[in-house]
């Protein structure tokens, strides 16, 4: 998709919305895309997490993608930035102060049809999309605390956040290209969707 191109869908799936654009501190930096689902990220200025008596229970692939990605994030974030995962939430901290929050089966849980043919509403592509929004707020809160490009290009710049999937794996990176592993300056473990929906 293009840069500043929006894209809402409806019925199960207005339960996510796509964001191309850039905010003033990242155009600041040469950031390029960004892509947010908006509806699922808490800033730190944002209301309180909704009781949890109203939320529904997140499903155990969610919890476990959370914390896959906050253990990959937290080990490349620079200190004393940090990234936890809090139930089926990603969230990300500057020091012991919260900064934000990522929520993964607000995504992920969400009903998939059985004769869906477009791979971003399967659940690799559900996986792979919330990865994405993971790296890309796990990089806004550094870059934007910082205001210094975090991961930075060999020629400057920041690097932008990517995720695919090839259907038994969520591979994830920072580069030149959101859709190309190809340049990039910080690379992920891949994520084993299959270990996601183990049982037990």
């Amino acid at each position: 998709m293009l840069p500043n191109e929006s894209l809402q869908l409806t019925s199960a799936r207005n339960v996510l919305h796509r964001q191309h654009g850039s905010n003033p501190a990242r155009s600041q930096l040469n950031a390029g895309v960004r892509r947010l689902f908006r509806s699922h990220r808490m800033e730190r200025n944002d209301a309180a997490f909704p009781p949890a008596d109203r939320a529904p229970e997140p499903s155990a692939a969610a919890v476990r993608l959370a914390t896959a990605l906050a253990e990959r994030l937290d080990a490349v974030v620079p200190r004393p930035f940090r990234v936890r995962a809090e139930g089926a939430w990603v969230a990300f901290y500057h020091g012991e102060a919260w900064d934000g929050s990522s929520d993964v089966a607000g995504v992920l849980d969400q009903p998939i049809d059985p004769d869906e043919t477009d791979e971003r509403w399967t659940f690799p592509g559900l996986a792979a999309g919330v990865a994405w929004n993971a790296l890309s707020g796990a990089q806004d809160g550094v870059a934007e605390t910082t205001t210094e490009p975090w991961p930075r290009l060999p020629g400057g710049g920041m690097a932008m956040p990517g995720t695919r999937t090839d259907g038994e794996r969520v591979f994830l990176w920072y580069g030149p290209s959101h859709e190309r592993e190809d340049g990039a300056v910080l690379s992920l473990r891949p994520i084993v969707l299959a270990e996601l929906r183990e049982h037990g």
